[in-house]
């Protein structure tokens, strides 16, 4: 005791409390620091990973082509941010229609893809209205939002993994809308709709909170972006493609043209006098005996002749302004006339005709179309052995258009040339013009069909007319 009667231990005692209070204070001050600093750590991660998602998710698209394939990419990178299961995609089409377009699923989750299409068939209605992130239960969610209908459609796609409708009115559901600006009006590309079917989260694992709505619409402005510039590279494309069409289609009518104005001054030259050798022909052959060699070469001539002629006819063919004047005709019967016709020309030639009803009315220009069967048949038999069978056969095709087959026995067209042979002046044969082919494209593209080349079934070649049931009309 001190002479002021004071026991100096209490006084050590007070002071050892007050330093321990003290130590107390800066022990808790350092521990709220320390965990101050791990979340401040662990907000700066989170910020980090969530900047290269952007950053990688930018670097990933400018490598896709499709709106689809960029609605995958953005689904399993928020799969890898945020704890969610599932996932279903919205593209809005032409017409303002919001149809499912992406099915994701973390490993065991996954729906067959088939059934989550078909349980969103039909059009989902009106577009929502809300442009920003909204998360929550789904029950939630229907009730303050207008994205009811796309949570029915996510219920129906990921049926088979609901383990009861309590628990799909629970699942912690986030809508993401994809818009370009964020507000309203026809700005919306696609709506993302994720959802997780509960269970315990692990300690690095977070829901979307109001903290992560200004990230999650950043990132919706990317991917609205990403499916735009899609879109408009692929109209791009699709525009090249039909100028370029346009342009090889221009550049080929003026080549036909150019080819078509020689081809008739030459037929016209060349006409003139053929008809003066055919008629000295016949001549020479009322005056020359009947025997010797004399009349053999006269035979020659005229055969020549007769095949100069065939080619003039297939040049001012060609050369004629190629513009039908339809009107509805029977094609079966207008093959069997043109079957008579090289059956005049060729008599030993076997050539059938199989018709499929009534199939075969159409409105055609008589004239034309027994002109190109003439061409086909007639090639038909020069390929084939002789005695060797020519089909012809006439039916309906789809939309109510005629098919005109016309079936060699030859040795077919290889595949290199499948292409050339409806070329002006391309030919196989020393003997022919390389204009039958394309006096029969012509004619069929005249009447707004098409024609085309298959490999028989008994290795010969099969040439298909398809002509529309009603005329064509003219440009």
């Amino acid at each position: 005791m001190n002479d002021d009667g004071h026991d100096d231990g209490d006084s050590r005692v007070r002071e050892l409390l007050r330093l321990n209070a003290a130590l107390d204070d800066q022990v808790r001050h350092l521990v709220r620091t320390e965990q101050k600093l791990f979340l401040s750590q662990r907000e700066l991660g989170r910020q980090i990973a969530r900047l290269d998602a952007l950053n990688q998710f930018a670097i990933d698209v400018a490598g896709l082509a499709s709106p689809e394939r960029i609605l995958e990419r953005a689904a399993d990178m928020l799969f890898a941010l945020f704890p969610f299961d599932q996932a279903l995609a919205f593209v809005v089409r032409e017409g303002g229609a919001l149809v499912p377009a992406v099915v994701r699923a973390v490993p065991g989750r996954e729906p067959p893809e088939e059934r989550a299409r078909e349980a969103c068939a039909t059009v989902l209605g009106a577009l929502p209205e809300e442009r920003e992130p909204r998360f929550g239960t789904a029950d939630e969610l229907r009730r303050t939002t207008s994205f009811a209908p796309l949570l029915e459609c996510v219920d129906a796609a990921f049926a088979r993994d609901d383990p009861s409708p309590e628990a799909t009115a629970r699942a912690w559901t986030m809508v993401l809308p994809l818009s370009r600006r964020g507000t309203p009006g026809s700005d919306l590309e696609g709506v993302l709709v994720f959802r997780t079917r509960g269970g315990p989260l692990s300690f690095h694992e977070e829901l979307p909170t109001a903290k992560d709505v200004a990230f999650l619409g950043l990132f919706a402005r990317q991917i609205a972006a990403a499916v735009t510039s899609s879109r408009l590279l692929r109209d791009l494309q699709l525009s090249y493609e039909r100028l370029a069409d346009a342009q090889r289609e221009r550049v080929e009518r003026e080549r036909l043209a150019a080819l078509g104005e020689l081809a008739a001054v030459v037929a016209h030259e060349v006409r003139n006098p053929l008809g003066a050798i055919s008629n000295a022909v016949s001549v020479l052959a009322r005056l020359v005996p009947a025997e010797g060699d004399a009349r053999g070469m006269i035979a020659i001539v005229r055969e020549e002749a007769g095949r100069l002629n065939q080619i003039v006819s297939d040049l001012i063919d060609f050369a004629r302004p190629h513009t039908p004047a339809p009107k509805q005709e029977s094609v079966a019967t207008i093959a069997e006339t043109a079957i008579e016709s090289v059956r005049v020309r060729f008599p030993e030639a076997h050539v059938s005709l199989t018709t499929d009803g009534d199939a075969s009315a159409a409105w055609v220009d008589g004239r034309m179309i027994r002109q190109a069967l003439i061409n086909l048949i007639v090639n038909a038999v020069l390929a084939s052995p002789d005695g060797a069978p020519i089909v012809v056969r006439v039916s309906g095709g789809e939309d109510h258009a005629v098919r005109i087959e016309v079936e060699d026995h030859g040795p077919g067209v290889p595949a290199a040339l499948a292409q050339r042979v409806f070329e002006p002046f391309f030919t196989t044969r020393a003997s022919g013009t390389g204009l039958g082919l394309s006096i029969v494209r012509r004619a069929a593209e005249a009447h707004g069909g098409s024609v085309s080349l298959h490999d028989a079934p008994s290795g010969g070649a099969v040439f298909v007319i398809e002509l529309p049931s009603e005329p064509a009309p003219q440009r």
